[in-house]
């Protein structure tokens, strides 16, 4: 086999069923982990509300309409799957003075790495043609299937939020979401809260 077989044959008979125990692996994760992920997240929450409302008891910052949590791939690449999060006022993405913050999402990308590894012993098999170099390829393609389950599992964890005393942890604009997707991509709604005064 050229190289273009041998990448074809790669691609068909190991990253697709590589693809299918992800998917696997990410679902039963979530599924037998799910009450320890959650807490670690909402303990990750409430310190991030922390930094808000220090920030805006000195009159650094305003009211809060975004918390947004972005994928960073070049995390993915650096070999952590830490997320960017990010609460913006207003104005949203053109926020000037953010509030920074990064939640380690280490279990998706454990689930990641298992298939990376999976994939790497297969290399010799293919005597040169395919390179290690193709990993990272597949790495950041299939950052967007991670990023699913990221969503989901933030979705999922946000139901908490409704219990949240909000006025009394930070100021926040009438709607406040939280966000997430990809790093200056596209982004889904979570969590939702919406104070506006409304007549019949």
């Amino acid at each position: 086999m050229d190289r273009k077989e041998s990448i074809l044959h790669f691609y068909t008979h190991q990253v697709k069923p590589a693809r299918a125990k992800l998917m696997d692996d990410l679902q039963h994760t979530l599924h037998t982990r799910y009450t320890e992920l959650t807490a670690e997240f909402l303990s990750h929450f409430r310190l991030m509300i922390q930094e808000v409302s220090d920030a805006q008891k000195r009159g650094a910052k305003g009211p809060i309409a975004y918390i947004q949590y972005s994928m960073l791939r070049t995390e993915l690449l650096g070999g952590a799957m830490n997320v960017l999060v990010e609460a913006y006022d207003a104005s949203w993405l053109l926020d000037r003075t953010p509030i920074r913050s990064f939640y380690s999402s280490h279990w998706a990308y454990e689930c990641l790495e298992r298939m990376l590894n999976g994939l790497r012993e297969e290399l010799p098999h293919y005597q040169g043609t395919v390179t290690v170099v193709e990993l990272d390829r597949i790495m950041l393609q299939e950052a967007a299937l991670v990023n699913r389950y990221l969503v989901h599992f933030i979705r999922r964890s946000c139901s908490a939020l409704e219990d949240f005393e909000w006025n009394s942890l930070m100021d926040l604009e009438q709607i406040f979401e939280v966000r997430v997707g990809e790093y200056l991509d596209a982004s889904e709604c979570v969590f939702r809260l919406d104070r506006r005064n409304r007549s019949i």
